[in-house]
């Protein structure tokens, strides 16, 4: 049997939790603006020989096979957490499927055709000896070379389209990574949304994350990402105690924005309302300011010990009702 050169960077398995009873759904491009029926996870959120480098002098990698059973490991735990009642599902997420279920996540940051961008600004960023590029163990011989030349060879690689495919396969599997899953691995909260008529997207860069403070040993401070069309996932110290109508738009908007090309949703009105959402957004110029806004209201959720409280105090604030 012929192996595919189809590798998705969202997995089929996972895009299934989005899908309708066809196991369909409808399918948004940025670029267009079409909205299309009748798409299934196999023909969306792949590109051709992702998982695969050639690079001179070493040869072809593939990491497809590693990645695949990588996800069909995950899947066992997300199929559990998105099928269970939500308490039981909340009971499952012990230590063990919390650090994979994190780990996934992170992966799935890597996985775009396009994270070659973010590996540079990381590595702008933390610098030739970071933990997060899993070169640690070359650390002994990269002090025999100046800073300034170690930074300049590495980041010569990394801007090749090889390279990084190579490279940004290593990062979610760096040391750093495995020491921030263990802090944050504590951190993972399940919710579920009761919205009638209403379901979580999925766009084509599914988890949304906040940049950590400066000073901060972690790479990401918060992780968010709709485990399915009804049930959402948070990794942050801080997070919200409940999960409301008005907190529930803002991430889908979000996803919106942040999606490179294409958002996904079982429901053609729930994202044909996102993306009006976004547009009134990109009207007024602030839609960059979505991420920061999302994390604001998520760590502003965690201060109330349920959406009563919440409602009250923002009736006592603002003098009108919080958005339903």
């Amino acid at each position: 049997m012929t192996k595919s050169n189809r590798h998705h960077y969202v997995p089929i398995l996972f895009q299934r939790g989005f899908t309708d009873p066809l196991g369909q759904f409808v399918r948004y491009d940025k670029e267009t603006r079409e909205f299309k029926r009748g798409w299934v996870p196999r023909s969306v959120f792949y590109e051709f020989g992702l998982n695969a480098a050639f690079i001179h002098g070493y040869g072809e990698h593939h990491f497809e096979e590693t990645i695949g059973a990588l996800d069909n490991k995950w899947s066992k735990i997300i199929k559990e957490l998105r099928e269970k009642p939500i308490q039981e599902a909340v009971d499952a997420l012990d230590p063990y499927n919390s650090a994979h279920l994190l780990h996934f996540a992170i992966t799935m940051l890597w996985r775009h055709p396009k994270a070659g961008s973010k590996l540079l600004a990381e590595f702008d960023r933390l610098g030739v000896r970071s933990k997060y590029f899993g070169i640690e163990r070359y650390i002994s011989s990269l002090d025999q070379i100046p800073e300034e030349e170690a930074t300049s060879g590495l980041r010569r690689f990394l801007k090749e389209p090889e390279w990084q495919k190579f490279a940004k396969f290593l990062v979610p599997f760096s040391r750093a990574i495995v020491e921030e899953i263990g802090i944050q691995g504590e951190w993972v909260k399940l919710y579920p949304v009761d919205i009638p008529d209403w379901n979580f997207l999925l766009g084509d860069r599914p988890v949304v994350v906040k940049q950590v403070k400066t000073g901060s040993p972690l790479l990401y401070e918060c992780y968010l990402f709709p485990l399915s069309a009804k049930r959402l996932v948070v990794v942050a110290k801080d997070s919200a105690n409940f999960l409301d109508a008005s907190l529930s738009n803002l991430i889908n908007v979000t996803i919106v924005h942040q999606a490179d090309r294409y958002v996904c949703s079982p429901d053609e009105n729930v994202l044909r309302e996102a993306v009006k959402r976004y547009d009134g957004l990109r009207t007024k110029g602030i839609q960059e300011e979505l991420n920061a806004v999302l994390f604001r209201q998520i760590q502003w959720r965690s201060t109330f010990k349920d959406y009563d409280a919440f409602l009250s105090a923002f009736q006592n604030k603002y003098g009108e009702p919080a958005e339903t």
